[in-house]
């Protein structure tokens, strides 16, 4: 294996061993590898030139700059193309070609992980990307590399040694997964580098981790086709066999050269060879050659003059031609037939899918007036062109099909011989089968307007070809049409395909995209009838072989009607195309050729005076009269005055003509009569019948008739029009301009305008003295073409002479040769041009300030087309107008692309840049009347460049104004270009950058420019997101140097921030969006330096903006909390508003944060005018503070104060201090029984809940409700019996229930709770009574819950009351099951806990934990075999044995039910009981320890720290065990979840190499110590970056996290990251938003994250 430092040595000998100019193309060469190599490349060679292909415009220009640094020798050319559609390697590939005559290394690496989707070419994208387009680019540039005289590689790098198994039946890869594909790519690509071998024994080949191959020297004349076979590879050759015999290159060039010395060419070579021997010999052959192509044969000489003035639209000849082609090899391998028109500036490449040419195909191409095509297809193209129609639009043609290489090329002016001489040329490149290409290079010579004018139409004509013409086509099943910039990126494109729905409906679908941008689809659906009609006359158009068959064969034809269908099949009526194989023109099936005959035109026997049996223009008398009113609607009109006209005119030209003939009828004349003298005149006409009889006639005579001269009816029709404004109708106004016409040999004085008025197009009457009406005409630079509408102009409505006047032109009588048209212009007034002078001529005209706006680009080939005309005779000695042209805008008058940009159409013009490239005579001869009379010149550098941005800011100096302002940037860039270009680029930049500070009238002084920055500022302007939003972060990345290194223009700093901030608060403007994005930037520049400065500033100038009572103003730091609840006096908050900076006030400005001690002054000094709900919320920050800060305060104060919101039995509420007597609900039903009877502080149960920090610090715990009301139960008599439930006997837990009394003389309570009794009755009361200002309140409850019978006293105290006495422990329970269960789950526990916790002696209740509560709720809830199980638990002290075992219930078990003298007997034994004990009991009584002792609960909070006790009493035991502070439990919490993701990750399997505990460097890991795994953990005291890292070197975490579907495998497949993970717990739900501080943040930012 080679070494790297072999590989460095190699690479530094490079210099010396290869020589300067080495050429390489690097693909994929913007990132990664490709960038790498092509780096290293320009580092090691001498003089390199460079081509790298990829997507990014932005990474081009980086790269741009890197390698011109790395080595400014070389050149570097990027070519922006996706290379997943092969179309566009073939154009990178030409591209290419066309710069380079040799490569001597090609590199590859393009490729994607994207999978899923296909290409616009229908192939699967990876395999598209990384294996398709490789291989065409090697196949495309290998005759360049073979030719290079040193270097000679290709390097492809993917997936070397990584080959796979094939799957056959899926070559693209669709089905398979990531690792599949890359195998069956990689073992794809080793094999096609194998057959590529073939092409080139000297060329090394490389793919990585690969030798190098050898290749076999010559490619075979037939062409194997690898098949893959399962269990091995195998070569199958195909083998198709070509009717022509076509079986190689010299083949086809035999029979291409055999055809030109058929029309007597001879080569180059052979001419060179003549030369040599004898060059005079030479000269003669060449003379003989050129007099023969001048007698050239008369067919191909008036082929090359019908050319060019044929109407033809080759495009559609092309179809025609496409059509006719065999499809069988496409439509075998799945194909539709196909054609695709490739359009690009100079050039229209044509490729089909057609079978390819055959020798029988040359010799029609190149034949003059034959077809292989069918007469029987019935094609109407133009007569005699065919194929030959491409020269209109090209002057070469290049044919490459199979093996045939050949091209046509003819000029305007040739003879036309090569239109049909064949010329063979090598290919460049070999086409894929089936594919005909047809590369049509557009005329380059003679006049640039035509030329333009002519590509425009021919470029027209391909963008209008609609999908419909694929209705109409025999075999072509798809059309794509597309259009390329220069630099050969896809403009658009547009693809129609026909398919089939049944028998008679289509449906025709297109497909269309701008650029790169998504694709747009419509369908359209049609039905559609076929019908052959026969018997048709020989067409004029086509040459038919004089045969039998032909004949038969062309009285035939193909008639197909397609119909418009809606989406669900229903007719759909719109304007369609009529093809007769091409569309010929746009019908609304009216009917425009038929008229009905009027009376006055038929004679007296009801027939046609006039008729035409060719044309046969009237509807048939056959018709009824109900089918002519169902016609009228589409067009049947009447024959009009003008038709009768023209058929008169047709019949005296007749040799049968009845207006000449003797035997015609004196009736018919007089018929005739009336319609010869054009209506609308005032000449009154004899009937023709009455002057037949010779007397009546003399008659007449006498009495002053006349016959009507023609300048008598002339003058009569001047007359007409001088009445009434000259108002006729339009078919009298036509028959006048007629006969005027016809006649106008009689007066040869002009008509002009004087009296004569004409209908325009909008069918308005006009009077030619006051309104120009045009004659339409197809000139570029006629109305018809600067004036309508198109693209963004909205065109210009000018008036043009009504077609009417042009429909059935009258044929001129006179010996002139004056046409109606010309006629018309030359004297009646109607304008064949527009005018450049206005009609007052003081000003230029209005059309002429329409193109200068809207149609710049045609402006001056107007002026110069109308300067011939009306320039030198109203322009050229008047200075005023001369003045109004100059001080037209630049690009108006500017025909440079390069220049159009940078200027708009209201900016005055200095400079003028031709685009003709011809020679500088014809220049001078064409356009020096520009420099006569408007002093046009040139120059191009900086200033120049300079001088350009001063006239655009002359035009418009108010920015927003100014139109297109993407050119002034582009402007921007050539300068900062020519400053990059300049000999002393520091010095040429400190000239452009004095520039623009000295210029005075600027857009923007260059003083308040900022780079980055806040947008929308107003002291400061920055450029940076005010450019990224309107131009994109491309653009704004291209101006970056401009702005920053040539105008030093510096980002916004804190002072511009401040200065900003002072002038809104001056101004009063109380933009708060704007006010937070200066906060926000300041907040995330680096000001640590001018901290100090910083605050002072915002101290003394009250720069901090805030609402305070929702009214906007303008505070001091002093004057600012950032958060707080309530409203503390004279400060404002700001974290409402601001929540996302808290770091930047707080830290960087010192706004200080709200404090215990704050709080407590607040409500000390509390204001009498503050309301309840103020007040409240005071209390409630008060309340949170004492959760944070351990720092407690005297609430001696505080009770003082009036600051206790009370709320009366009436329902008033009043803020009191704490000496007043009130209660606090802590039990709902305790305040539903009392919120009508006394005083109670105004908070809810959960308000009081959430308020205990406060309540407990305040010291008003005793006033619960809980705590103050007393339940006094006794027992009214009635029916008891034992307990029902064996489990709720509590003499068998008499044990377990002196363990939390247990104390120094347990031998007095055993006995006590031995004969513990528990029994059900329905005579249980209660009374509920609280004591307030010094009077008690009671509630009688209805029934009680539970009454105790002690043997303490014969009174209860505290819970118990009633005459009952015992000897025994009595608990009487309700008898009713629900109160029964409620009684053991509440009532009783809380009970007995008192009871317990009461001394027997003083009766003094000791402070009940309410741990004791729980425990006793749950020993009397489970089976009495467990509760020592239980206690134990929860941690209660172990009991000795009692000394003997007391019985359970009555005798033998059973149930015992007492009348009342049973009752009253036990009761007078209770009562002895009682007293008997009772000294026993005191004695005992006073020597227990305090109740914590007895029932310590530490124990049970250590063991049990998951128990949640909120359950039973959340006010008394969910802070029993939490941590000291919030903050020391948050971080339990947080060191729970760090050690859950440590043991997940510690897990995995396979196991993470290199694992253990140094992946833990969190500092809150030393709590999980109490865990016996991890106790000997040493505490982390390093760097923090993130609560557990793992550098996954091996990559199998990444491996694992891919696998799960949480990294995107393309991105991280080979990637080897550093994880950091941070770890967010919660006792919450799983949705709860976890807090992430701004350090966090911010890395997050630095670190890639997932």
């Amino acid at each position: 294996m080679v070494t790297l430092e072999q590989m460095r040595a190699s690479n530094a000998r490079i210099p010396e061993a290869l020589p300067a100019g080495l050429v390489a193309v690097f693909a994929g060469g913007t990132s990664g590898i490709g960038e790498t190599t092509m780096k290293q490349f320009a580092r090691h060679t001498v003089s390199p030139r460079i081509f790298f292909i990829g997507r990014s415009d932005r990474a081009a220009a980086r790269l741009h700059t890197e390698l011109m640094e790395i080595n400014p020798a070389g050149k570097y050319r990027f070519i922006r193309s996706d290379l997943s559609l092969l179309q566009n390697v073939d154009e990178v590939s030409r591209q290419i070609k066309t710069k380079e005559s040799a490569i001597n290394l090609l590199f590859l690496t393009s490729g994607t992980m994207i999978t899923g989707r296909d290409t616009f070419e229908s192939i699967y994208y990876p395999t598209a990307l990384n294996y398709y387009s490789r291989i065409r680019l090697i196949a495309n540039l290998l005759p360049l590399l073979q030719k290079a005289t040193s270097l000679r590689r290709v390097v492809t790098v993917f997936g070397g040694t990584k080959e796979g198994p094939i799957t056959t039946d899926d070559l693209p890869g669709r089905g398979l997964a990531a690792l599949p594909l890359r195998g069956h790519t990689a073992s794809m690509m080793t094999l096609a580098l194998e057959s590529l071998a073939l092409e080139a024994p000297d060329v090394g080949g490389r793919e990585t981790a690969a030798e190098v191959r050898q290749f076999p020297p010559q490619r075979q004349k037939t062409e194997p086709k690898l098949k893959v076979f399962a269990g091995g590879w195998k070569l199958h050759a195909e083998f198709e066999t070509r009717a022509d015999n076509m079986n190689s290159r010299d083949d086809a060039k035999k029979a291409v050269d055999s055809i030109g010395r058929k029309f007597g060419f001879v080569g180059d070579d052979i001419m060179g060879q003549i030369e040599q021997w004898r060059p005079d010999i030479r000269r003669i052959i060449e003379e003989s050659m050129l007099a023969k192509d001048r007698l050239a044969a008369h067919s191909i000489k008036t082929l090359a003059k019908n050319i060019y003035g044929s109407d033809a639209r080759f495009v559609f000849e092309l179809l025609q031609n496409a059509d006719d082609n065999r499809f069988r090899r496409a439509i075998k391998r799945g194909d539709v037939p196909s054609i695709s028109f490739l359009i690009h500036p100079n050039r229209i490449v044509v490729e089909c899918n057609e079978d390819g040419f055959t020798k029988e195909d040359l010799s029609a191409v190149c034949a003059v007036g034959e077809s292989t095509k069918s007469a029987s297809h019935g094609y109407i193209g133009a007569k005699g062109i065919g194929f030959k129609s491409v020269f209109i639009a090209a002057w070469m043609v290049h044919i490459q099909s199979g093996y045939f290489s050949f091209f046509f090329r003819h000029e305007k002016g040739d003879s036309g011989l090569g239109m049909v001489l064949p010329v063979w040329k090598d290919a460049e490149e070999e086409l894929p089968g089936p594919l005909t290409r047809m590369t049509l290079h557009l005329h380059q010579k003679g006049d640039q307007n035509e030329l333009q004018h002519l590509r425009e139409t021919i470029f027209q004509q391909l963008n209008d070809l609609q999908e419909t013409c694929l209705l109409f086509l025999g075999k072509l099943k798809r059309i794509c049409v597309s259009f390329y910039h220069d630099d050969g990126g896809l403009k658009s494109t547009k693809v129609f395909s026909v398919g089939t729905v049944d028998e008679h409906r289509v449906f025709l679908k297109t497909r269309s995209r701008q650029g790169n941008g998504p694709w747009l689809e419509n369908k359209k659906y049609y039905h559609v009838t076929k019908h052959t009609a026969s018997n048709l006359s020989r067409s004029v158009n086509r040459e038919i072989p004089d045969t039998e068959e032909a004949r038969r064969s062309s009285s035939t034809a193909e008639v197909v009607l397609a119909f418009p269908l809606t989406m669900d099949y229903k007719p759909h009526i719109e304007k369609q195309h009529v093809f007769a194989f091409l569309p010929i023109r746009e019908s609304s099936f009216t009917i425009n050729d038929v008229k009905l005959l009027t009376l006055v035109a038929r004679d007296s026997e009801n027939n046609p005076l006039f008729d035409d049996p060719i044309s046969d223009p009237f509807l048939s008398d056959a018709y009824p009269s109900a089918s002519r009113t169902f016609l009228e609607p589409y067009g049947l009109v009447s024959a009009d005055h003008q038709m009768l006209l023209d058929l008169l005119q047709a019949d005296l030209y007749k040799l049968d003509s009845k207006m000449k003939s003797s035997s015609t009828s004196q009736g018919w004349h007089s018929a005739v009569a009336r319609i010869t003298i054009p209506p609308g005149v005032d000449i009154p006409v004899i009937d023709p019948g009455a002057v037949s009889n010779h007397d009546r006639r003399t008659l007449f005579t006498h009495l002053g008739v006349i016959e009507s001269s023609v300048a008598g009816v002339r003058n009569a029709i001047v007359k007409a029009y001088e009445t009434n404004d000259g108002r006729v109708d339009m078919a009298e106004s036509r028959a006048h301009l007629h006969y005027l016409y016809l006649t106008s040999q009689h007066n040869q004085t002009q008509i002009g305008s004087g009296g004569i008025y004409v209908w325009n197009h909008w069918t308005q009457y006009a009077d030619l003295r006051r309104l120009d009406v045009f004659l339409p005409s197809d000139h570029p630079y006629g109305p018809d073409a600067l004036l309508q509408p198109a693209g963004d102009a909205p065109g210009l409505a000018v008036a043009f002479l009504h077609p009417t006047y042009l429909k059935d032109v009258p044929q001129s009588l006179a010996t002139s040769n004056l046409s109606w048209e010309r006629w018309l212009v030359d004297f009646l007034g109607v304008r064949d041009r527009l005018r450049l002078v206005s009609r007052s001529r003081d000003s230029l005209s209005p059309t002429w300030f329409y193109v200068a706006k809207h149609r710049p680009e045609k402006l001056l080939g107007l002026l110069e087309h109308l300067w011939r005309h009306e320039g030198s005779r109203y322009i050229g000695g008047n200075n005023s107008l001369k003045a109004e042209v100059r001080g037209m805008s630049a690009d108006m008058l500017c025909g440079l692309r390069q220049y159009l940009r940078f200027m708009e159409g209201s900016e005055p013009f200095p400079f003028l840049k031709l685009e003709e490239t011809m020679a500088a005579e014809q220049l001078s001869a064409k356009w020096m009347f520009l420099n006569t009379n408007f002093s046009v010149g040139w120059a191009e550098d900086t200033d120049f460049f300079l001088d350009i941005l001063r006239w655009i800011h002359r035009a418009k100096p108010d920015a927003p104004s100014l139109k297109r302002p993407q050119r002034v940037l582009d402007l921007y860039l050539a300068i900062d270009a020519k400053c990059l270009g300049a000999a002393d680029l520091r010095a040429e930049r400190k000239r452009v950058r004095d520039t623009f500070a000295s210029v005075k009238e600027q857009w923007a002084e260059l003083s308040v420019c900022r780079w980055k920055g806040p947008p929308n500022m107003t002291t400061k302007i920055s450029l940076e997101p005010a450019y990224t939003q309107e131009y994109g972060l491309d653009q704004t990345a291209l101006l970056s140097p401009f702005f920053q290194k040539t105008l030093s223009i510096q980002g916004v700093s804190w002072k511009d921030v401040a200065f900003e901030l002072a002038e809104m608060k001056r101004d009063g403007d109380y933009d708060f969006e704007g006010i937070l994005g200066l906060y926000r930037y300041m907040s995330d520049l680096r000001i640590i330096a001018f901290i100090d400065e910083l605050r002072k500033k915002f101290e003394t100038e009250r720069l901090i903006f805030a609402f305070k009572n929702k009214e906007p103003g303008w505070y001091k730091t002093s004057e600012c909390l950032w958060s707080s609840t309530a409203e503390i006096r004279g400060m404002v908050t700001l974290n409402d508003h601001y929540d996302e900076l808290r770091d930047f006030f707080v830290d960087t400005l010192g706004v200080k944060t709200l404090t215990l001690r704050m709080v407590y002054d607040e409500l000390c000094n509390i204001s009498p005018q503050r309301g309840v709900d103020e007040i409240k919320n005071i209390i409630w920050s008060l309340n949170a503070l004492l959760q944070t800060e351990p720092d407690l305060l005297d609430p001696g104060p505080l009770r003082k104060a009036h600051i206790f919101p009370v709320r009366y039995p009436n329902g008033g509420v009043s803020l009191l201090s704490a000496d007043t007597e009130f209660a606090i609900i802590d039990r709902d039903h305790l305040a539903a029984r009392f919120r009508d009877c006394i005083k109670l502080l105004d908070y809810t149960l959960e308000d009081v809940r959430r308020l205990k920090p406060f309540l407990q610090w305040s010291e008003l715990e005793q006033r619960y409700l809980s705590a103050s009301v007393k339940e006094i139960t006794s027992f009214q008599g009635g029916p008891t019996r034992p307990i029902s439930m064996p489990n709720r006997n509590l003499n068998r837990k008499a044990h377990a229930l002196l363990r939390p009394r247990y104390c120094s003389a347990p031998a007095t309570l055993q006995h006590l709770f031995r004969t513990i009794q528990v029994r059900e009755t329905d005579g249980i009361s209660s009374e509920l009574s609280i004591s307030q200002d010094g009077r008690a309140v009671s509630v009688q409850e209805a029934v009680g819950n539970l009454y105790i019978s002690t043997p303490l006293s014969s009174e209860n105290t505290s819970s118990f009351a009633g005459g009952a006495r015992s000897s025994n422990l009595i608990i009487y329970v309700p008898a009713n099951k629900t109160e029964q269960n409620f009684c053991f789950g509440s009532p009783l526990p809380a009970s007995l806990a008192r009871w317990l916790m009461t001394d027997p002696t003083t009766q003094i209740e000791d402070a009940v934990d309410s741990a004791l509560i729980t425990a006793l709720t749950t020993l009397l809830a489970v089976d009495g075999a467990v509760v020592d199980r239980v206690l134990e638990h929860q941690g209660i002290v172990q009991l000795p044995p009692f000394e003997e075992d007391f019985e359970t219930g009555g005798e033998d078990g059973r149930e015992q039910v007492m009348g009342e003298e049973e009752e009253e007997e036990e009761d007078d034994s209770a009562e002895t009981r009682d007293g008997d004990t009772l000294s026993s009991h005191c004695g005992a009584g006073r020597g227990f320890p305090p109740s914590r002792s007895a029932f310590d609960m530490s124990g049970l909070r250590d063991t049990l720290p998951g128990v949640d006790f909120a359950g039973f009493d959340g006010l008394d035991t969910v802070d029993r065990f939490r941590s000291s502070s919030r903050l020391e439990r948050d971080k339990k919490i947080g060191a729970a979840g760090e050690l859950y993701a440590f043991e997940i990750l510690s897990r995995l399997n396979p196991s993470l190499p290199n694992w253990g505990w140094h992946n833990w460097p969190s500092t809150m890991r030393g709590y999980v110590r109490v865990h016996p795994d991890y106790a000997d953990m040493p505490a982390w005291s390093g760097r923090e970056t993130a609560d557990i890292t793992y550098d996954d070197a091996a990559g199998n975490l990444t491996a694992m996290l891919i696998d799960r579907g949480y990294l995107e495998r393309e991105e991280w497949w080979d990637a080897r990251p550093r994880y950091f993970i941070e770890v967010k717990s919660t006792t919450g739900p799983c949705a709860m938003p976890f807090f992430m501080s701004k350090h966090q943040y911010q890395r997050t930012g630095i670190l890639k994250c997932t």
